[in-house]
């Protein structure tokens, strides 16, 4: 196995960080258009999310009724 430099682990880091900013962007998106202007305490939630928590959103939003069930 490979090791990797240092510059190598920036970069995937730098990747997994552009990721979730346009997870982050798209979900934010997806929630306003099915459920209109969102809290505050919404915002500050996909902030601080992971990539877990934004990817079980993801596919909450698909059969949720409520914001809350979105992100419970």
């Amino acid at each position: 196995m490979t090791e990797l430099t240092t510059g190598e682990r920036l970069f995937r880091k730098g990747i997994r960080k552009g990721v979730r900013k346009g997870q982050r962007a798209l979900l934010k998106a997806l929630l306003e258009e099915r459920f209109g202007p969102l809290p505050a305490t919404v915002l500050a939630r996909l902030a601080a999310a992971t990539g877990a928590d934004l990817d079980r959103w993801a596919r909450r939003i698909l059969r949720a009724k409520t914001l809350v069930a979105t992100l419970s």
